[in-house]
C-alpha cells in the first residue's frame, strides 16, 4: 500500500493567543482544557460562516503537547479521498473535524 500525502497543514496564526476571545471566554477555557488533557468525549463547535471555528480547531492542535498525537481533518478537503483518509483517526489523542456540514447524511 502507498501512503498519500495531503496537502494539510495547521496555519502558524491559527493559535488561541490570535483568536480574539470577546463573549467566549467560557469556550476558550474549554478548548484549553481539551488541548492540555485530551479528555474523553466530544465538544461540537457551532456559529455562523467566518466566526473562528476553524481558526480555533487549528488552535486546539497547535497547543496538543508533543507527547500527544493531534489531527485537524478539515472533511470539505478530505471529501475526494473517501472514508478512507480518516483511517487511524480513532488513534489520536485529539481529532479536530472540520466542516462537518459537507459529509452529514452522505452516505459512506
Amino acid at each position: 500500500m502507498r501512503q498519500l500525502i495531503l496537502g494539510v497543514q495547521l496555519k502558524e496564526r491559527a493559535t488561541f493567543a490570535s483568536f480574539l476571545t470577546a463573549r467566549n471566554v467560557e469556550l476558550i477555557a474549554h478548548l484549553r482544557n481539551v488541548a492540555a488533557t485530551a479528555p474523553a468525549g466530544a465538544t461540537w463547535i457551532a456559529g455562523p460562516h467566518t466566526a473562528g471555528k476553524s481558526h480555533l480547531l487549528q488552535a486546539v492542535c497547535a497547543a496538543v503537547g508533543s507527547d500527544r498525537r493531534a489531527a485537524y481533518l478539515p472533511l470539505e478537503s478530505l471529501l475526494p479521498f473517501g472514508p478512507a483518509s480518516l483511517d487511524g483517526a480513532d488513534t489520536l489523542d485529539v481529532a479536530c473535524y472540520d466542516d462537518v456540514q459537507t459529509v452529514a447524511g452522505k452516505p459512506r
